[in-house]
């Protein structure tokens, strides 16, 4: 439940993230040498536990609007590539 952060009428919403979700993001190659970042957004399903699913079911999670399927190999094959780190 929100509540009201003092003397400022604003709301305080409660974590987003709790202890048992999963890392928000995975880093790869940060020893790599290249003058490249490669960046992969919404390569996972995970969604954190607050959400409740978003109220989806899994079929529809497990679609292209869940996640981009294969980006995060393609990141991770790109990254050993390139030698670059990917977030």
């Amino acid at each position: 439940m929100a509540r009201r952060v003092a003397d400022t009428g604003h709301l305080q919403l409660p974590p987003l993230l709790g202890s048992a979700d999963p890392a928000v993001y995975t880093v790869h190659r940060p020893q790599g040498r290249s003058p490249f970042l490669l960046l992969a957004d919404h390569a996972g399903q995970a969604i954190p536990s607050s959400l409740r699913g978003l109220g989806l079911p899994q079929a529809e999670l497990d679609r292209h609007i869940g996640w981009d399927t294969g980006i995060a190999g393609t990141a991770r094959a790109l990254a050993e590539r390139l030698d670059a780190w990917a977030i």
